[in-house]
C-alpha cells in the first residue's frame, strides 16, 4: 500500500472532526477517501444513464406513461 502525506493543517483538521466522532484520525481517512471515490463512481454511472436516457428513442414523458399502464394493468 502507498504511503500518503497530508499536510499538517489538514491532519489537524481531521484530527478534530474525528475526536468529535469518537474515530480515530486513520479509520476517518479512510472513510472519506473510500466514500469519495464511491461518489465519484456512482456521478460517472450517472452520467453514463443519462447519455443513454438522452439517445433513447423514446420521450421521457411517453415512457413514464407506458410504466402507468404497465403497473395499472399489472394490479388488475
Amino acid at each position: 500500500m502507498p504511503d500518503l502525506t497530508i499536510r499538517k493543517g489538514l491532519w489537524d483538521d481531521l484530527v478534530v472532526v474525528a475526536e468529535k466522532q469518537h474515530k480515530k484520525p486513520q479509520a476517518l481517512a479512510q472513510q472519506v477517501i473510500q466514500e469519495y471515490v464511491q461518489r465519484m463512481s456512482d456521478e460517472e454511472l450517472l452520467e453514463r444513464s443519462a447519455v443513454a436516457a438522452r439517445r433513447a428513442p423514446f420521450r421521457m414523458d411517453a415512457t413514464e406513461a407506458v410504466v402507468r399502464d404497465y403497473r395499472r394493468k399489472k394490479q388488475a
